[in-house]
């Protein structure tokens, strides 16, 4: 669910991180997360919000940079204001082919709040999910990561993790798990080849990493036998 505060303030606490939210300012709460909000000093609160489900919502969410992300700062909240009326109106009146424009306007909308959520991100650290981002299906070092953000390890690693809270080498793997959940849902590809697809040369290697990440093996995942 997106949620953009409009007018007041909220404080939002997800995966025990806490959050304030001004008003301009959008909070996205994931599914099977924990999390509990109310009013901030304001004392009241007035929101927009829009509810997303379906299969393609997490591999959206992973591409767009939202995977996980509580809080983001609108470089343009009435652009997000116009997005919400607009699939406001279509769900209102249900008129020929809504589903459709409703999916597009779900994909826009994250799309915007992607692009904000970077642009908040130093330059260096930007360069980096990028890079990482667009070799999801390669092995990286830290040292590889570090030279795309073009900073020393150290740095890059304290960097990391000041704005995303893991370390780089966590960041990427979750990434590559989450391209595979994708894979193996929803696609035919075979276990193996959705390994290769996310830089596992080594089929058991992953299986492992995947089951370690996920909770279950890759098959039994694929078989929708999912906790999601």
């Amino acid at each position: 669910m997106v949620e953009l505060v409009t007018r007041g303030n909220v404080v939002l606490v997800q995966n025990r991180r806490e959050y304030l939210i001004e008003t301009g300012q959008a909070f996205l709460l994931h599914k099977n997360s924990f999390h509990e909000y109310h009013t901030g000093l304001a004392g009241w609160a007035h929101k927009r919000y829009l509810t997303m489900d379906g299969p393609l919502l997490d591999p959206m969410l992973r591409a767009t940079g939202l995977k996980g992300v509580g809080h983001v700062v609108l470089s343009d909240p009435d652009e997000i204001v116009r997005i919400l009326r607009e699939c406001y109106r279509l769900i209102d009146r249900k008129e020929s082919g809504f589903g459709q424009r409703c999916s597009e306007l779900a994909y826009k909308l994250l799309l915007t709040l992607g692009q904000d959520l970077k642009v908040s991100y130093p330059e260096a650290l930007q360069r980096a999910l990028s890079f990482m981002e667009n070799h999801l299906g390669e092995t990286l070092s830290r040292e590889d990561m570090a030279e795309a953000a073009g900073l020393s390890e150290t740095h890059f690693n304290r960097l990391f993790k000041e704005h995303l809270q893991v370390t780089p080498v966590a960041w990427f793997i979750r990434q590559k798990m989450e391209m595979a959940k994708y894979l193996l849902r929803e696609t035919k590809l075979p276990v193996k080849e959705v390994a290769e697809a996310t830089g596992y040369m080594d089929a058991l290697y992953f299986s492992a990493q995947f089951k370690k990440y996920v909770g279950m093996s890759p098959k039994f995942y694929k078989r929708g036998e999912s906790f999601d």
